[in-house]
């Protein structure tokens, strides 16, 4: 597996594999290149799925040919997508996975890229991030976290974590100066031990997408899970019956921790219920778990290296990817 650090002077491009780049005004725009220009990287938007053609999204073929321009250049050394969405797991056959294996670059963005930050580890063996999207970085308050944690593994390719003191969910990209913070509480630990494994995960619905297919990635050794949901996206039979059916998975069996991701407020998750489901469960009664882990669609959060090595030792996650 390989995992690609930056450094500063390296160029950055930013590209849209799933949500149309116009959804990011220009002043979270403004903000985002500020940030990356002062960790000392050099920026390019590649603008050219900025319309969406359907459900939200650019054409297909547009989509591919900047996944593929982007790794194959030999002036960058860094790729990240614009933001989430929705339909990255289009793109999965059609990708030319000998190219970027290749050509290998430090890739960075969650959420609905979950699919291709899982594929390219199972097809390409790229390690990358599950981290902060481009416009993830024009956040004006509350980013330090976030910061800190992204600049670990990408300048450093390792992290230490624990909970952060305050964590806020309020929709910062309508308005940056109406922000509600709130103390965080820390994260749940249940059958707290220390154990190691790979790192897989991210977001829970688009992960199940790989389900029974070739870009769902296979590992040798222990895994560690991360999982998250965004907004209400499944309630709380769903995400239930999610989460079993990833259980009943042929690589559940190598888990041997489980990091669910701190929940969004419109989810009104009730958590002593999942947290008894958890301890109940055979599949899970007997596993390491964290809960309350801010690596999930809340602010701040940290990233989460995809095929990078992960320790959980009581209430901290440690990463190594280099």
């Amino acid at each position: 597996m390989k995992y690609c650090q930056l450094k500063s002077g390296d160029k950055v491009v930013v590209i849209a594999p799933s949500t149309a780049s116009s959804l990011i005004d220009e002043k979270v725009r403004e903000i985002a290149i500020k940030r990356l220009e002062a960790l000392g990287l050099q920026v390019e938007l590649d603008l050219t799925c900025e319309e969406a053609e359907f459900y939200g999204t650019a054409n297909i073929a547009v989509r591919i040919e900047q996944i593929h321009k982007a790794f194959a250049r030999t002036d960058i050394q860094g790729i990240f997508t614009f933001i989430g969405g929705f339909h990255s797991n289009q793109l999965l056959p059609f990708l030319d996975f000998e190219l970027i294996a290749k050509n290998p670059k430090f890739f960075s963005g969650y959420s609905d890229i979950t699919a291709l930050n899982n594929a390219l580890l199972a097809k390409a063996k790229l390690v990358t991030l599950n981290g902060p999207h481009f416009s993830s970085f024009g956040e004006q308050q509350g980013f330090e976290y976030t910061m800190q944690h992204f600049k670990n593994l990408a300048f450093k390719g390792s992290d230490q974590v624990l909970a952060p003191l305050q964590w806020s969910d309020d929709l910062w990209f309508l308005d940056q100066d109406k922000r509600e913070f709130l103390p965080h509480q820390g994260h749940i630990v249940l059958n707290p031990a220390k154990v190691s494994g790979t790192v897989l995960g991210g977001n829970i619905s688009t992960f199940r997408l790989l389900q029974g297919t070739p870009f769902m990635p296979e590992v040798e050794g222990e895994i560690i899970l991360f999982l998250e949901e965004a907004g209400g996206e499944e309630n709380s039979n769903t995400f239930i019956r999610t989460l079993v059916s990833i259980s009943q998975q042929d690589f559940f069996k190598q888990v041997t921790g489980l990091v669910i991701g701190k929940f969004q407020k419109v989810s009104k998750r009730d958590l002593q219920a999942l947290q008894s489901f958890l301890e109940s469960h055979p599949s899970f009664k007997d596993l390491t778990i964290i809960l309350e882990a801010n690596c999930s669609h809340v602010t701040p959060r940290f990233s989460i290296p995809i095929g990078g090595q992960c320790t959980i030792e009581g209430d901290k996650i440690s990463f190594q990817c280099a």
